[in-house]
């Protein structure tokens, strides 16, 4: 079964200029992978209209010459996080063509407004409703795959809610698709990077998305977007909101309670000031001894030894909607729990994960066991 979303990565070498491809694969399993078009004809019946893209192959257009690609596509790919939103339909113009016209009869209800307002009320509404959540591609390579990718979207939402076989060719033919937020597939990179051949991982992150790495961790039941769990208390928030969730695929053999419980019982748990806790509940500071299964989607293979050195930052504050003064007050609170002399050997550690800091000779760089420098 194919999922909803594939995972996939832009890579590129620094400085390597505009003429050069990309060190690594964009997608591992998009060889045999085709995509299939669909228009429903509501005002005939049993006429739908059909397509389908050759199959992708290894998505070229984002490897050859990855260096012509745009800097502002590559990191608004990255960072579409209203993309799950195309999995109801949002965007959609027959969609937002009933959208607006229930709102439209709303509005009808209440007020009586003159035919110019009106008309530009129901502009304005069809202008958000049909906003890209994501930003879409195709398979040229010659740099042009984003340009492309917009203008046929753009074709497709001029047709207001219908389409025809002309323009669903068109866009098979050059297999129109999709980008959306990375964190739909793997939020916290490590996946991504043991794909790349990475052995030995530092990261600095917060305390809910590394277990969707382990077994047994649903994301039907663990959503932070629409109903975040608790990280101080453990409670797991209990709703499905799928498919309006993000993938959790599953790249190490442990469970996820067990990784979480030998971590809590080793870790670090730093000294936090109590003018910071406000923003900054704590910080835990550890290792995660790992080892792969197979996941064909990100081309991992079975038995790998991973070592995971984690910095959980746990913080109330998320992405946005929040005073942005609040994001430097945070980073204030995380500077001053790292100059904390109490939290010295947790944070004499990291620096040598860094590699900023040599072990001390005789010593381990790490203790088999970790006592806590401060328990709440």
């Amino acid at each position: 079964t194919q999922p909803s979303w594939t995972p996939a990565k832009f890579s590129i070498a620094l400085g390597s200029g505009t003429e050069s491809s990309s060190p690594l694969p964009f997608c591992v399993t998009c060889d045999n992978m085709t995509l299939s078009y669909q228009h429903t004809q509501s005002n005939r019946p049993g006429a739908d209209l059909h397509a389908t893209s050759p199959p992708l192959g290894p998505m070229d257009a984002y490897g050859q010459n990855a260096g012509r690609l745009p800097l502002n596509a590559v990191v608004g790919s990255s960072s579409a996080f209203l993309g799950v939103l195309l999995q109801v339909g949002f965007g959609d113009g027959a969609t937002s063509k009933l959208l607006v016209g229930a709102l439209l009869w709303a509005v009808d209800q209440v007020f009586t407004l003159p035919p110019d307002l009106r008309n530009a009320v129901e502009k304005s509404l069809n202008s958000l409703l049909t906003s890209d959540v994501a930003l879409w591609g195709t398979s040229k390579t010659d740099g042009s795959a984003f340009s492309e990718g917009l203008s046929l979207r753009q074709s497709l939402v001029s047709q207001n809610g219908s389409a025809t076989q002309p323009l669903l060719d068109q866009m098979a033919q050059v297999s129109l698709h999709a980008l959306a937020d990375g964190a739909v597939t793997d939020n916290t990179g490590i996946a991504h990077a043991v794909s790349a051949g990475a052995a030995t991982l530092v990261a600095f992150m917060d305390s809910y998305d590394l277990w969707g790495l382990f077994a047994g961790f649903s994301p039907k039941t663990h959503n932070p977007v629409t109903c975040p769990d608790d990280p101080i208390t453990g409670v797991l928030c209990p709703k499905d909101f799928c498919p309006l969730c993000t993938l959790k695929f599953q790249i190490f053999s442990q469970a996820y309670q067990v990784a979480q419980a030998n971590f809590e019982r080793t870790a670090w748990n730093l000294k936090v000031a109590d003018s910071s806790a406000k923003f900054l509940p704590n910080i835990r500071v550890g290792t995660i001894n790992a080892t792969t299964i197979e996941n064909r989607a990100f081309g991992i293979a079975a038995g790998q030894a991973i070592t995971l050195h984690v910095v959980f930052v746990d913080s109330p504050l998320s992405m946005g909607g929040y005073s942005y003064q609040d994001y430097a007050r945070l980073v204030q609170a995380i500077v001053d729990t790292a100059r904390n002399e109490v939290n010295r050997e947790p944070v004499k550690q990291i620096l040598q994960w860094l590699g900023h800091l040599q072990p001390e000779s005789g010593h381990p760089a790490e203790p088999e066991r970790k006592k806590p420098c401060h328990r709440h």
